[in-house]
Parts: structure tokens; sequence; C-alpha cells
């Protein structure tokens, strides 16, 4: 027998085996790739800690209908750990560990298993999904840590990563944080709102996570007396609010993007009045207003004679007057 006969006698027999070889791996993988619940109270021997505060949220109460507790415990989220403890808990055994490391959809898939009507209905494709942040980003499972500080802000149903709603976005928003410092501000600091009154964090049809169809809209849930109708309307009121007010924070007086009256002269430039503030004394009205008067509350501005400036119902309104 030469050389040739050999080599083809060997190639037959390895593809003959070949088969076998493939059904061996795939029948022993199977075995191993199926992994089976074992149990919250086998979890409990090794993670007692994770077990204690877990028992004591929401999740964690058998009691809760639907609850991860009610169903199967940790591995209603976590999945089967049989692999996970025949292991001695040196690897995962397929298990979902919530680790930063892991994927943002693998951890949001398992949440909106259960999550994904209501307020969560509009996560996937949202600001905070598309940029890779996940439920575990705001939330925390194992640990109720918020605290109740005011009737906004029921920890016992958010089980936030910090203790407000506020201190939570400010994680990330450090600007906002910042803007609501300033003199004139939204009362968050002081927790008569929060910033999920004006924003939804799991998605939404307007810019900015807006929790209404527009600005506007959003503003007059508040300020309703803005809304009108009036006889006669003030343009930028009705297009955009934030044409003059800036949201979260600003150092001038309720909220205005600039001090007065350069926030009207941006519009009405010389227009029946010269561009110039009004000072008093007279005889000081060519020295810088803080210069010649260095009260503020003394020097005119537009809101002394133009009071009414979101709108007038008045039929001698047309210039926002009394």
């Amino acid at each position: 027998m030469n050389k040739t006969h050999i080599k083809r006698v060997f190639y037959f027999l390895f593809l003959s085996c070949l088969p076998l070889f493939f059904l061996f791996k795939n029948s022993y993988g199977q075995d191993q790739s199926k992994p089976t619940y074992v149990g919250t109270h086998t979890c409990e021997q090794c993670h007692p800690h994770h077990y204690e505060t877990f028992i004591r949220t929401v999740m964690g109460n058998p009691k809760v209908p639907h609850s991860p507790a009610a169903e199967l415990g940790c591995e209603t989220c976590h999945g089967p750990g049989s692999a996970h403890v025949n292991s001695q808990g040196m690897i995962p055994g397929g298990m979902i560990t919530f680790s930063p490391k892991e994927p943002a959809k693998i951890k949001d898939a398992v949440c909106l298993k259960c999550h994904e009507t209501g307020a969560r209905a509009l996560w996937e494709g949202s600001a905070h999904e598309v940029h890779g942040l996940s439920c575990m980003n705001c939330h925390k499972m194992h640990q109720m840590r918020s605290l109740r500080k005011s009737k906004l802000e029921t920890a016992i149903l958010y089980q936030l990563r910090k203790n407000s709603i506020a201190a939570t976005c400010y994680q990330c928003h450090k600007g906002i944080k910042d803007d609501f410092l300033k003199f004139s501000h939204h009362p968050v600091p002081e927790g008569k709102i929060t910033c999920t009154d004006c924003h939804d964090p799991h998605g939404s049809f307007a810019p900015n996570l807006l929790a209404a169809a527009s600005v506007n809209e959003l503003c007059y849930k508040c300020h309703a007396s803005k809304r009108g109708p009036y006889l006669w309307i003030h343009p930028p009121v009705e297009e955009d609010c934030l044409s003059c007010h800036t949201p979260h924070g600003s150092p001038n007086r309720d909220l205005l993007t600039e001090k007065l009256p350069f926030l009207c002269q941006r519009c009405h430039d010389s227009a029946y009045h010269p561009s110039t503030l009004y000072a008093v004394p007279a005889g000081k009205g060519g020295e810088p207003v803080y210069q010649a008067v260095p009260i503020q509350g003394i020097y005119y501005s537009c809101f002394q004679c133009h009071p009414e400036i979101h709108g007038s119902n008045s039929p001698s309104g047309i210039y926002f007057q009394r």
C-alpha cells in the first residue's frame, strides 16, 4: 500500500468519525448549558447581605403580586443558578449579574419583562437608552437607599440609587444642579417639585424628555393664568416660554434669561424708546445704572409701564399696560 492509499484511508476514517464527534460534543454541551433553579434559600447561604436587604424592598416582598419574590425569588431576574452553585461561585454559569460590564440591553431586557408598559413604554429609543444607560444607573434593587423627603418622593416605590429623584438625576446632570443654586430657580432644592414633574426619564415623544407635548403646555400645568386667551397677545409668549425664561435657574429675577431692560431690548431695540437704561436721578443718566443708582429697585424697568407682559384683556391694552 503506497502513501496515496494510506492518506485516502486516513481521510475516510476521519470523515467517518467527525459526525460522531460533533454529536457527542453537542449532547455534552446541552447537558452543561441547561442550569436549573436552585431556590432563594440556596442563594441566601452565600449572599446573606444581599438577601437581607432585598427582602426589605417591594420587589423582595412575596406578598406583592408578580414581584420577583412571589415568583422564583432571586432567579426571577438573575436566571437559574445551578451551574453557578456547582462551580462554588467561581463562574456566573449563565446568570445575569447586572454588573457594569454587562451590556445595558441585557440588563434592561430583564426589567422590561415586567416594566414594559405605562411610563416605561417609550424606553426603547429614548435619549437615556440611546446613550447606553440602563435601569441600574438610577435604580438599585437590592437596597432601598432613598428617603422620603417630601410627599413627591416615595422611596418605597422607586428604589433609587440616591436619596431623592433630583440627586439621582444630578449624577449625570451636574450643570443642572448648579443652575438650581442660582438666585432665581424652580423650587427643586426646597422639595416642592422634582425633576419628574417636568421630565419623563423613561422616554417621551417631546424633546428633552418633556412630560408634555411642548414647553408651553408643560409650563401651563402650573402657570395656567399665562395660557390666556388674551385680547392682546405677546407673540414670544405664544411661541415659546423659553424665549424669555430659562427653566432651571437664573441669576435674574423670575428665571429671566437676561436682566431688564436688556431682555426686552433684544426685540424692541429702539422702538418708541431709546435703547438706554433709565436711571434716577436724571442728572446721572449718562452713567452706568449700577454706578448711578447702586440700589437695584430704584431704577425703572419695562415692567413699570408694561406689567401685563404675557397678554392683556384690556380694550386699551395693546401695549400690555394695566
